[in-house]
């Protein structure tokens, strides 16, 4: 998943690449074919290219499954997304990872029924810009991956609001709920729950020593004013 300079935000042939479903664990966007939006086949891609945001754009993908063949034999599948050049056939590098002026998150939007002990819906992950990210899930076994664990990947714009986490350009009581999460004390490491150190640190360390505390907080409420910025 990414941007690139001479895709479309529909299907590219050559750039947009189904997935060859072999081995035991599976990562792939779902994309159904519709007209005049999508009229590459319906079916899992392992690359998908959308065309490059303007500086107030973002580019997001709600399809990305992930799930495991029947035989895998694990109790716990490992989901990693890299900010590495990506490569397909005589295609060109692409440029990773992405420029620092963009956020790039990770969403939970569907655990499958029978699972246990995963992370709660909704969790969001803010990426690193190099590297690798890896998330350990419980094992969900299928050979229909429609059934799977569902992820959006969300390109957008880095609000350079304190507070903002949600990145809608304003600091309000939504902002607030996550700022009760991260919330911990002088020195030790924040978040808990669905919310991420990395998230917790970028959108309510203000004094930028590591943590999220009173000091923090009383940052927040000054800019807090019920959603006018």
């Amino acid at each position: 998943m990414g941007v690139w300079s001479s895709a479309t935000d529909g299907y590219d042939p050559g750039v947009d690449v189904p997935a060859s479903l072999g081995g035991a664990g599976f990562a792939g966007v779902y994309r159904a074919q519709v007209p005049e939006h999508w009229d590459g086949q319906s079916g899992f891609y392992h690359m998908d290219f959308q065309s490059v945001p303007g500086a107030v754009e973002q580019r997001s993908w709600d399809s990305l499954y992930v799930w495991a063949y029947p035989t895998y034999a694990s109790e716990t599948m490992h989901f990693s997304l890299s900010g590495r050049v990506a490569r397909c056939g005589d295609h060109a590098a692409r440029v990773t990872p992405g420029p620092t002026e963009r956020r790039y998150l990770l969403q939970l939007l569907h655990v499958p029924a029978i699972v246990s002990g995963a992370p709660p819906v909704g969790a969001v992950w803010d990426l690193p810009l190099s590297g690798d990210f890896t998330l350990a899930l419980p094992a969900y076994r299928s050979t229909n991956g429609l059934t799977g664990y569902r992820f959006s990947f969300t390109i957008t714009e880095a609000s350079t609001l304190m507070g903002d986490f949600d990145r809608n350009d304003d600091v309000d009581l939504d902002d607030y709920a996550v700022l009760v999460a991260c919330k911990t004390g002088p020195g030790e490491v924040p978040g808990s729950g669905s919310v991420t150190v990395r998230a917790c640190l970028n959108a309510f360390d203000s004094d930028l020593d590591g943590d999220v505390d009173e000091r923090d907080f009383a940052e927040f409420q000054i800019v807090c004013n019920g959603g006018r910025p």
